[in-house]
């Protein structure tokens, strides 16, 4: 039986990349529609989410050239399928909401459609890395987008839902560091249970 090697620290640390940035565009929409073009808010943001995204790229290349995880070839090339068609429905659906939510009139939703989206996009994500951490991320996008008409009491622009949005996924990537122990003697195996 064939096995394939790879380092568990750096494949997380791409996702905590991809999470991060598209948490950092999130907040980036949030300042636009709170307060517009505020240089300093502005910059606050793209700081916090580059030091995020220096922190994913640090672990990435730490473990990028230390296998500590082993896995039957066949199983790895299944993820990797499921990990390209689960993303590929999720662009899909992402660019397909925007001409059907306004066919229905409902244009003014797409942000809140976006949300609830990308929150689905997690919970398959979770069954095929076996990562609790994708559940809580996606349950609570998927939450965020659900109470989005009562939270911006009917408002379609609702500034805080892409707020809470971005802090969701900036968390995520966090969370990671400790899912996966960044080095520090993390996780205890009360996070790494919870997280898993």
């Amino acid at each position: 039986m064939e096995y394939v090697s790879y380092s568990r620290k750096a494949s997380a640390a791409v996702g905590q990349w991809i999470v991060a940035g598209f948490g950092t565009l999130w907040m980036i929409a949030w300042c636009l529609q709170q307060h517009g073009i505020d240089l300093a808010v502005l910059s606050l943001i793209v700081l916090a989410g580059t030091a995020i995204s220096l922190a994913a790229w640090s672990q990435w290349r730490a473990g990028r050239g230390h296998p500590d995880t082993q896995v039957e070839a066949a199983m790895h090339k299944a993820r990797g399928r499921a990990f390209l068609w689960i993303n590929l429905a999720q662009w899909l659906a992402l660019f397909a909401q925007g001409p059907c939510l306004a066919w229905l009139g409902h244009a003014n939703w797409s942000q809140a459609a976006v949300m609830l989206i990308v929150g689905l996009h997690f919970l398959p994500l979770a069954r095929v890395f076996k990562t609790r951490q994708h559940y809580l991320t996606g349950t609570a996008l998927i939450a965020v987008a659900l109470a989005y008409p009562w939270l911006g009491q009917g408002q379609p622009a609702y500034p805080a839902g892409c707020f809470a949005t971005g802090a969701i996924l900036w968390l995520s990537a966090l969370l990671t560091f400790y899912r996966i122990g960044a080095g520090t003697g993390w996780p205890s195996s009360r996070t790494e249970a919870l997280l898993g």
